[in-house]
């Protein structure tokens, strides 16, 4: 019967005289978020690099300076997200720590965020299709 199935549905949403369940608090958005938490899932991922002639490095179209002396050689970013920071190795040698960009750094009230996230999508808007890609348009002077 078609109402055995309305009875079985999990809930996915709040409506009034709905034949489902009340929302359960887990539901409701929270009071406060970490908009840097997602990096505690990379924590000790290793990024490989190719350093260019400027001596930086991007990562998520984000430069870095490293040294030009490493121009045209491989590096590895590991993060380490307890201390927001990229550990810079060239083989087994440690070459610098550096901050990781385009973080927050606290802990937002959920309006804030909603806002925040807004404001990044409609950054993306503007943001050629190419640099998702990896592809950027060579100097013609260089």
């Amino acid at each position: 019967m078609p109402n055995d199935r309305i009875k079985d549905a999990p809930v996915t949403m709040c409506r009034r005289a709905s034949p489902f369940p009340p929302c359960r608090p887990s539901l409701l958005a929270p009071l406060q978020v970490d908009p840097d938490r997602w990096l505690e899932s990379l924590h000790g991922r290793a990024f490989a690099r190719t350093v260019r002639s400027d001596g930086t490095v991007t990562v998520d179209d984000l430069r870095y300076d490293v040294k030009q002396e490493l121009a045209g050689q491989v590096i590895n970013l590991v993060v380490h997200a307890p201390d927001q920071v990229f550990n810079l190795f060239q083989g087994a040698t440690q070459i610098k720590r550096l901050p990781i960009k385009g973080l927050y750094g606290k802990v937002v009230s959920f309006e804030e965020y909603v806002w925040l996230i807004r404001q990044e999508v409609r950054s993306d808007r503007h943001r050629s299709p190419f640099t998702s890609l990896g592809l950027h348009q060579a100097s013609l002077w260089a």
